[in-house]
């Protein structure tokens, strides 16, 4: 066995361990549970890891508990117990540069105004095609 000399350092020609990257988690707040699948559905399809939540309590304690691996929030604004406004401005403070989808079966201008300003935020009007989800997470660089 040959020894280096303590002036050589060894510097591995690759890593030891190969980084095992994982698919980007996305976090789905609908409170009708076939829209949430729906949802939930398409974006395990192209790949994404999904998390759900029904209400918005439950939607924020899973975007605490997932810290940096969580990548996008998809919110209806008609939740029961908050209102998607609500919920948007309480995920801005959490996690300011969170991207953010929102799904609205009502065109409020209020929302509209509120969001027109923010890079990090889509209002989707439904019905909506699923795929416009994919496109929407691929324009922010976000994908499975």
């Amino acid at each position: 066995m040959e020894l280096l000399p303590k002036s050589q350092s060894f510097t591995p020609s690759s890593p030891l361990v190969e980084p095992v990257e994982m698919p980007s988690l996305i976090l789905v707040v609908e409170d009708e549970v076939l829209i949430r699948m729906m949802v939930a559905d398409t974006l395990a399809d192209a790949g994404f890891h999904i998390g759900e939540a029904a209400n918005g309590r439950s939607a924020l304690e899973a975007i605490e508990a997932a810290g940096e691996e969580l990548r996008c929030v998809i919110l209806d604004v008609g939740l029961p117990d908050v209102s998607g406004e609500q919920l948007i401005d309480k995920i801005r403070v959490l996690r300011p540069n969170m991207p953010i989808i929102v799904t609205t079966g009502y065109d409020t201008n209020e929302l509209r105004q509120k969001l027109r300003d923010d890079p990090l935020a889509r209002i989707l009007t439904k019905p909506f095609q699923p795929e416009m989800l994919n496109v929407i997470l691929r324009g922010w660089g976000i994908t499975a």
